[in-house]
């Protein structure tokens, strides 16, 4: 990732309580990249199932007990609330995941796309600190209503301290419902690219290229390196050591470059725009060190 200029990495949900310790060993303590975790709710992570929330897979218990041992890697706790992941109503494990984040005090991180309910119904649930990823998908129970309107509970949310992350992946970034939210005054706090084996031939390589859509979209380059290094921070508890340009902040920087073009991007539904320019990266320094 580092030639990406990514310096620090939020893993998604990817390890639950059965496979943290590999996860750990050989993730975080192989990988140049600082790299950070949002500990699966469901004990075995994302292994390649559907259906990981399921009442017999998750473990509460043993999601608790591990961000007390590892309270510098584990950030917060992932929920994938899609139908087709719980196998019926996201609520009762939205409430769930919401006991565990307060006892923990570990936000959630909260997948959106296919839920069971509309989300007017689960937004209210979420705490200040908690995140809404995916927030541009096309998938059904988005956060645009049938007529393209923003719904008024995910500005409420916002209002009281919620947090709405880009979230690209594979099948949750459209165009048209990303210009829909811009347009209604509902940029995304953070950006990120939920980048996986499966996504990563099309956001090759990475973080830049889902930088480079918003600016197509005509989000402001002073937002959009926001969203990409002192807001992130912040959500991941991490402001005053990472994220900034200033003495005592930790040397993890990206030094970009502007360059002219046309460039032509796709989204998950078979929308494209073309850009007039883009960011390509110059050079990655991690603690110091220019890699």
């Amino acid at each position: 990732m580092t030639d990406g200029g990514v310096t620090t990495v939020a893993d998604g949900g990817s390890s639950g309580t059965d496979t943290f310790a590999g996860f750990h060993r050989w993730i975080v303590g192989g990988s140049r990249t600082r790299v950070l975790c949002h500990l699966n709710l469901a004990r075995i992570g994302l292994t390649g199932l559907l259906g990981e929330l399921r009442p017999e897979l998750v473990d509460p218990e043993g999601v608790a007990r591990l961000i007390r041992e590892h309270p510098d890697v584990i950030v917060g706790i992932k929920l994938r609330l899609s139908e087709r992941i719980t196998g019926g109503p996201c609520r009762p494990m939205l409430e769930l995941g919401a006991r565990v984040s307060a006892e923990t005090g570990r936000p959630l991180h909260v997948h959106i796309g296919g839920t069971a309910e509309n989300l007017t119904e689960l937004l209210p649930l979420l705490s200040p600190g908690d995140t809404v990823t995916h927030f541009q998908t096309p998938q059904p129970n988005g956060l645009l209503d049938e007529h393209g309107i923003l719904l008024p509970a995910a500005r409420e949310a916002r209002e009281r301290g919620v947090l709405f992350d880009c979230g690209h992946g594979m099948s949750h970034f459209s165009f048209a419902v990303a210009e829909a939210l811009l347009g209604q005054g509902f940029p995304p706090d953070t950006i990120g690219s939920d980048l996986s084996r499966r996504s990563f031939a099309d956001l090759a390589p990475g973080l830049l290229t889902v930088m480079n859509k918003w600016l197509a979209l005509g989000m402001p380059l002073p937002d959009v390196i926001a969203a990409t290094t002192v807001a992130p921070a912040s959500a991941l508890g991490m402001s005053g050591r990472i994220g900034a340009l200033r003495p005592g902040v930790e040397a993890d920087l990206a030094v970009l470059t502007w360059e002219d073009g046309e460039f032509a991007y796709g989204d998950a539904v078979g929308g494209r725009r073309v850009a007039r320019g883009r960011l390509v990266p110059v050079a990655t320094v991690r603690a110091g060190d220019v890699r």
